[in-house]
């Protein structure tokens, strides 16, 4: 059985993020979460192993980064999603309405919705480091070849000097 992408529907504490408006006269459930840019937040750096309140340089600049990507993230997106996000299950008129079942329909839409964005997030998480990396390493080759340079020039005076 495939394991259903629930990180987001229950807190540290245990107690349920989603919301259930329920209309029975219009056959609707809608699911609601809040918070999305703390959860993806807390959520990236559990996933990252990086404890932001260390002083390791790897955790600092992940924590860095992650914070940077999470706030560029929801700003695109804040005119559509005000930090929350919602799915709505609609029952069809010749069906018998349930509220349970709208409710998990609801909420397996509001997970899909919620899995969608999160690969965009981690995705932007790792083109970020590894342009980060790809810097570090040129800067790297920089400082090598400069080393080499003043070395070169270094020997070249002893050479006048004989």
């Amino acid at each position: 059985m495939a394991k259903r992408f629930s990180t987001f529907n229950k807190d540290r504490n245990g107690e349920q993020n989603y919301q259930y408006f329920i209309d029975e006269e219009k056959g609707v459930v809608v699911a609601k979460i809040d918070n999305l840019s703390e959860r993806f937040r807390d959520e990236a750096h559990r996933m990252w192993n990086c404890d932001p309140w260390s002083f390791k340089s790897k955790d600092m600049i992940v924590d860095v980064v992650i914070d940077q990507v999470v706030a560029e993230f929801f700003q695109d997106r804040e005119k559509e999603l005000h930090d929350s996000l919602t799915a709505k299950a609609v029952c069809m008129p010749e069906d018998t309405f349930d509220a349970d079942f709208g409710m998990k329909i609801a909420e397996r839409k509001l997970e899909l919705r919620i899995l969608e964005m999160w690969i965009d997030f981690n995705m932007k998480i790792e083109n970020t480091l590894a342009s980060l990396a790809d810097e570090a390493y040129d800067m790297t080759e920089i400082a090598a070849e400069a080393y080499e340079y003043r070395e070169e020039k270094f020997y070249e005076m002893f050479e006048q000097v004989d």
